[in-house]
């Protein structure tokens, strides 16, 4: 039993005893399952406070070293209890002990034998990122990465534990998965019957290359080396960070570098994590997938298995590396060693292939690679496959290297023009006054003159749609701010997504051209183009004028191009891609224009320049405006809202046309920006907020990056979250990165960003500035709720029921009739981007999907625009119009 001596706290009435069962002491645990149970009684981040209710009383140091490590202690002396032996202390130990972390899943396994154990051996590169995102999110995870300190902090494993624990009763079984061998899980845990264990191959040269291409990628995603697989490819090559400016060159350099790395493209890696791994060897991986009777794919195969073995029809590919190189970039002397490095992969991969093949099913076992194999060994079960020769999978047709291209003076352009093709562009972006690239200009650009626009800054930055489809060339054509003798040319640097592309240098009127490699473009929806321009001047420095503007280029039109639709070759990737019907007017405009001499000069419209500047300046652009065809520009700075999901943007009519048309265009049209001020966050996470912060509206809200989880925000609603700003009640730490600061609120248990890196601040400053920005938050977020004139959003992490919907409603509406915007996924019943009435101010709105949690930036925004805008038209129609449904019950009791 407890000793009560050690617990003080004496409660006062019945209430007080009720209020304070989380301090009830308790005993301390027996065996290592009491240990993990324990873990779920703990408050988040509170270790110690957990210690702090146990009874230590009588503790030997024996008993700690038996419940935390599962081992007797490693000296004699250890087993007495020395003087001043604080238990306490010791325990906290050898909770926080590196030790305890790294035997944390053995540990946790053996305190719930009753559970079966799906077990996956993750081979890297070989899918198993896409594996575990798919099944993990239906299973109780248990990751090896849980014992990786420089993964995950101390802080990070208790909260896991305790998660963990609360969830066991309700899950038969544990998904174990990770970086780890099979002979290694075996060897610490132990195989029973009733274990499923399941892995996923590659093929070996493929395997090699995307081995090459993750290092360069994840230092492309992680250039200073935070993450310990970033910082360990760092060490191999040899470099403090890697270089903010790269070209294509320098990075397929880079990835040939890895490809020959020992450490880092490691030989034979499948058999070491099937088999040995000290020696991998074909034999010994092919006896432990007998042995354990291990279910194995291929990647080939992988889609159909998830399908028919887990139900899950998926067409993501997570942790895609980007393609630096590939086998065109490699001579046959590389290709012979790579050869020879993956020989014994090779002879695993062709004998589980051939099987694969000869059943007809997604998937084989140990079982059946015993069978087929009979009374052969291993070895000789190989070479008794049918004879397949090894082939290297190589495009077709002659690789062209990256290159830039400049044609100047506006005959040169018009005779360029006149000798290509009759390509279609697949993005289109007129610049000037009544031209299209609003929504694409970032950072560093002047306002639009009548046919062009010029840079404005040394570095000017844009941003347009990442096309689908493979290699690209990227066009500009535009005009150079030069003066005679005194700026005779500009240089200009291009860069995609931080990748310098080439430089060129210019001194009239040009056509730039240069190739965007698919693997430029990256895995994001957009990417980013940035001109360098060291030469960008101000003309009242170079020609006494009184333009202050730092100009370089006046661009006059962006376009896109699929890279065989000019050559006319046929990339594999092409076939596979979805695209849009095109619509895109070409260049036939540009072919009729008259040349620099005969057009009337744009100068006097840009800048007071002298006379030999007049034919730099960028000439007519067409004033008939394309779309952008295949891709959408993007919504940042638009004038109106534009959406991917027909029906339901702002202004359109939908079922209630009657009503809508009855408002005036000034309400139903409104700009973005101000179209997502009538919208405020209330969690429960940062997505909506980064949403507004896309479309260029920056409100604030005392819940826009927080993490405000329902029964949490419940209780500040209720409270009218008084305390929330109370100094004692506000704790300031680091984020588990070390980059920023989160603050937690005690009271109510709130988590948000402070916007404040390491660097900017200490921790007091940042919680002296919360401690005076917080009550100004509260009283605005609360005048809101009184004032009842915006649409507040919500969407959980979980799906949220209708009770659950109404309960929130309900506490909103205590307030004043309020408006509760309710976000979940969509289903087959509801298309994404619709809303609907659920009742009196409850809006339902359904979007394709969030935010993954791993990546908060890659929302779906063209779809919450639709839903903003479908909500507010529905919000302004039925101010108007009554309302049919009912007030949910929750929300009348109000």
């Amino acid at each position: 039993m407890p000793n009560p001596a050690q617990h003080p706290h004496q409660p006062r009435t019945q209430k007080d005893l009720v209020l304070g069962l989380d301090r009830l002491p308790l005993p301390m645990p027996r065996t290592t399952r009491e240990l993990f149970e324990l873990f779920a009684l703990a408050r988040l981040g509170d270790l110690s406070g957990l210690l702090d209710r146990l009874d230590f009383s009588g503790v030997i140091p024996h008993q700690v070293y038996q419940l935390v490590h599962e081992r007797a202690p490693e000296r004699l002396d250890l087993f007495m209890r020395p003087a001043g032996y604080d238990a306490r202390k010791h325990m906290e130990a050898a909770l926080l002990s590196a030790e305890f972390q790294e035997k944390v899943l053995p540990h946790l396994l053996h305190a719930f034998p009753e559970k079966r154990r799906d077990v996956f051996i993750h081979v890297p590169k070989c899918a198993g990122t896409d594996l575990i995102l798919n099944i993990g999110a239906r299973q109780l995870s248990l990751p090896k990465m849980l014992e990786e300190e420089g993964w995950v902090s101390k802080q990070q494993l208790f909260e896991a534990l305790r998660c963990l624990v609360q969830a066991v009763p309700y899950y038969e079984n544990f998904f174990v998965y990770g970086h780890m061998s099979l002979g290694s899980f075996v060897r610490r845990v132990g195989v029973r019957a009733g274990d499923r264990i399941f892995t996923v191959i590659r093929e070996p040269l493929e395997l090699m290359l995307s081995q090459a291409n993750y290092a360069v990628t994840r230092l492309r995603q992680d250039p200073t080396g935070n993450d310990p697989d970033a910082r360990e490819f760092l060490a191999r090559f040899e470099m403090d960070r890697l270089p903010d400016s790269m070209s294509v060159a320098d990075l397929k350099a880079l990835a040939l570098r890895a490809l020959l790395h020992p450490e880092i493209a490691r030989a034979d890696r499948i058999s070491a994590y099937l088999g040995d791994e000290q020696s991998p060897r074909y034999e010994t991986a092919l006896s432990n997938l007998v042995r354990y009777n291990v279910e194995i794919t291929t990647t080939r195969h992988y889609r159909q298995w998830l399908a028919e073995r887990w139900g899950i029809s998926s067409q993501s590919r997570h942790n895609m590396s980007d393609h630096w190189l590939s086998a065109d970039d490699l001579d046959d002397s590389i290709l012979a060693d790579l050869s020879g490095r993956t020989s014994e992969d090779q002879k695993v991969f062709d004998v589980v292939s051939t099987l694969l093949s000869r059943s007809g099913k997604p998937a084989i076992t140990g079982a059946e690679i015993a069978e087929a194999a009979g009374a052969q060994s291993f070895e000789e079960f190989a070479q008794s496959l049918p004879s397949t020769p090894r082939e290297t999978p190589r495009r077709s047709g002659t690789r062209r290297s990256s290159e830039i291209k400049v044609v100047q003076g506006a005959p040169a352009i018009a005779t360029a023009l006149d000798s290509g093709s009759e390509e279609e562009s697949i993005l289109r972006i007129s610049f000037g006054l009544n031209g299209n690239s609003k929504g694409y200009l970032r950072e560093g650009w002047a306002n639009p003159e009548p046919r062009f626009v010029w840079t404005s800054a040394p570095v000017s930055r844009l941003e347009i749609p990442k096309p689908t489809g493979g290699d690209c060339i990227l066009r500009l054509l535009g005009g150079t701010f030069v003066v005679k003798d005194r700026l005779p040319s500009q240089r200009i640097t291009i860069a995609v997504n931080g990748i310098v592309l080439g430089t060129v240098t210019t001194a009239d009127r040009s056509l730039i051209e240069c190739d965007v490699p698919k693997v430029v473009l990256g895995g994001a929806k957009t990417a980013a183009v940035t001109l360098t321009l060291p030469d960008a001047a101000k003309p009242a420095d170079v020609t006494g004028a009184e333009d202050q503007r730092i100009l370089g280029f006046a661009i006059e039109r962006i376009e896109l191009f699929r890279r065989e639709t000019i050559e006319g070759e046929a990339s594999p990737d092409v076939a596979e891609a979805v695209t849009a019907e095109a619509g895109n007017v070409g260049l036939a405009e540009e072919r009729s224009r008259p040349a620099a001499s005969e057009a009337q000069s744009e100068s006097a419209t840009v800048l007071p320049v002298p006379e030999a500047t007049a034919d730099a300046v960028p000439q007519a652009a067409e004033t008939a405006v394309s779309d952008p065809g295949n891709v959408d520009p993007l919504p940042v700075a638009a004038e109106t809202v534009p959406t991917a999901f027909p029906s339901v943007s702002v202004g359109q009519a939908g079922s209630r046309e009657t009503a809508a048309a009855a408002l005036p265009a000034s309400e139903t049209e409104l700009p973005l920006r101000e179209l997502m001020l009538r919208f405020e966050s209330i969690g429960e996470n940062c997505e909506f907020g980064l949403v507004q912060r896309r479309c260029g509206a920056e409100p604030l809200g005392l819940f826009r990056f927080a993490s405000a989880p329902l029964p949490k925000l419940l209780a500040g609603l209720e409270a009218r979250f008084e305390g929330l700003s109370h100094p004692d009640n506000l704790d300031v730490q680091l984020s588990p990165n070390g980059r920023e600061y989160l603050v937690t609120d005690k009271k109510f248990q709130l988590l948000y960003h402070a916007w404040v890196l390491a660097d900017e601040m200490t921790a007091q400053e940042v919680h002296q500035r919360e401690v005076r920005r917080l009550p100004l938050l509260i009283r605005k977020f609360l005048e809101d709720l009184s004032e009842a004139k915006k649409i507040f959003v919500y969407h959980g992490m979980e799906p949220l029921s209708d009770d659950d919907a109404n309960r929130l409603l309900g506490h909103l509406r205590s307030y004043g009739p309020n408006t509760l915007l309710w976000v979940e996924t969509a289903d087959a019943a509801h298309a994404p981007g619709s809303v609907e009435w659920r009742g009196e101010g409850l809006l339902k709105a359904y979007i394709d999907r969030f935010a993954p949690g791993e990546d908060a930036h890659d929302l779906s925004l063209d779809c919450w625009i639709a839903i903003c805008g479908e909500a507010y038209r529905l919000y302004r129609t039925d101010a108007r119009a009554p309302r049919t449904g009912a007030i949910p019950a929750s929300a009348a009791a109000q």
